[in-house]
């Protein structure tokens, strides 16, 4: 079995923030990133869309996760 793991967390860029999620998956470190936001609470609410999109079906889903950035964007 794959082993998975997600970690998350808003970076702040200079006087930008930017949800920025790690996950790996067999042995692969994967990331993905937020759209660049001037409030530290919308970059927070895109974190909190990516990771409910990783959660589909039970897993860490990679692909829903980049689709819901590309989506934010």
């Amino acid at each position: 079995m794959a082993s998975r793991r997600v970690k998350g967390t808003v970076k702040g860029h200079d006087k930008h923030f930017r949800a920025h999620v790690q996950c790996r998956i067999d042995g692969r470190k994967r990331n993905i990133y937020g759209p660049v936001r001037a409030v530290w609470q919308d970059a927070e609410q895109d974190l909190f869309e990516l990771r409910a999109a990783g959660s589909e079906a039970g897993g860490r889903n990679v692909e829903a996760m980049k689709r819901v950035a590309k989506e934010l964007k």
